[in-house]
């Protein structure tokens, strides 16, 4: 009995497992170039140390991966992370591009 609730629960975790894939360097520039022709998308500047502390964020948590990282601190952009799904809602500028 133990070894049936065992694979149940086994068969039942493995079917409700929801892979998040970092979002790559590709997917990344093109939402902040998506989300930059927006009007009011992202409307708020954040500094230097702001979007970069985001970008290692994002990373750590496997939302990017460490090249769109690298881009995002490079080149201004920062991931905007939805708090109740804790996925990327939008990639914004922090007004260096």
């Amino acid at each position: 009995m133990k070894i049936l609730l065992f694979i149940t629960a086994m068969v039942s975790s493995a079917c409700s497992f929801n892979a998040h894939a970092a979002m790559d360097i590709w997917t990344f520039q093109h939402r902040a170039n998506i989300d930059a022709q927006m009007p009011g998308r992202c409307i708020y500047q954040t500094p230097v140390y702001n979007y970069t502390v985001r970008n290692h964020w994002a990373y750590e948590n496997r939302l990017i991966t460490a090249r769109a990282a690298e881009w995002g601190n490079t080149f201004g952009f920062y991931p905007v992370i939805d708090i109740f799904t804790g996925e990327i809602a939008a990639v914004c500028s922090a007004g260096r591009s």
